[in-house]
């Protein structure tokens, strides 16, 4: 079968070849250094691809598979990637600044030293992704933690107040469960990471909605807001390194 690879905006071909699929003619292309910028690959199937280094700057590549693939070393920049599956890829120190990545999946992928600036991230998910010195300057989408916490937790004059129920997940076995008692844990504080070490607590919708026991009213003083972490995609937890428990509530 003959695939072709076309630019988005002329419709130019820019390479063919006759192969098993779009992933093997675009690998080819790679290999031979034929220049793909701008080139259309939106929809593809390019899984498991070793596109290591190419230069796809300003390419379409929305909707396409790209999950397992090396990317590593890419120019992506200001490609749209809008809802790209890019599941446990290899982006290692690629450049997306100015990249379209709405709704992508970038789930277990690797973005260690990648370059984000000005790219969106609205909606993407991120859990377990590699971000350690990657530059996100200027980009949008991903959840203010300040903003987060301002929406979603009653403040007081003390801190803000969250809930938490114990015996149902983790538990350190030095922390005294009663009134007044500080709690405290070491916290991961990488927002990638949505369930990790800390005192995990959360708003009272979802400690209802996702717990059975106890629920205890707590605080958090403002003096260790430092210590908190908010998941970028967090759907009502938090976790924190210093947590003082207040009373008991009905549910």
């Amino acid at each position: 079968m003959k695939f072709e690879i076309k630019h988005k905006l002329t419709g130019m071909v820019l390479f063919s070849l006759e192969t098993d699929s779009m992933k093997l003619c675009v690998e080819a292309a790679i290999k031979n250094r034929i220049d793909l910028r701008g080139s259309d690959l939106s929809g593809s199937n390019l899984s498991c691809s070793n596109l290591r280094g190419s230069d796809l700057r300003g390419s379409d590549l929305s909707g396409s598979d790209l999950s397992g693939s090396d990317l590593s070393g890419s120019d992506l920049s200001g490609s749209d990637l809008r809802g790209s599956d890019l599941r446990y890829s290899n982006l290692r120190g690629s450049d997306l600044r100015g990249s379209d990545l709405r709704y992508s999946n970038l789930r277990g992928s690797n973005l260690r030293g990648s370059d984000l600036r000005y790219s969106n991230l609205r909606g993407s998910d991120l859990r377990g992704s590699d971000l350690r010195y990657s530059n996100l300057s200027g980009s949008k989408g991903l959840l203010s933690s300040i903003e987060y916490i301002k929406a979603n937790f009653k403040k007081t004059k003390q801190g803000i107040i969250v809930y938490k129920t114990f015996g149902e997940n983790y538990t350190n076995d030095k922390w005294i469960i009663k009134p007044k008692s500080i709690i405290e844990e070491v916290v991961n504080t990488l927002q990638t990471i949505e369930c990790a070490s800390g005192v995990n607590v959360g708003t009272l919708d979802w400690v209802k909605k996702n717990t059975v026991n106890q629920i205890w009213q707590c605080l958090i003083k403002w003096e260790w807001m430092c210590g908190v972490c908010v998941p970028y995609i967090t759907d009502g937890k938090i976790r924190a390194e210093k947590v003082q428990l207040i009373k008991k509530i009905n549910r």
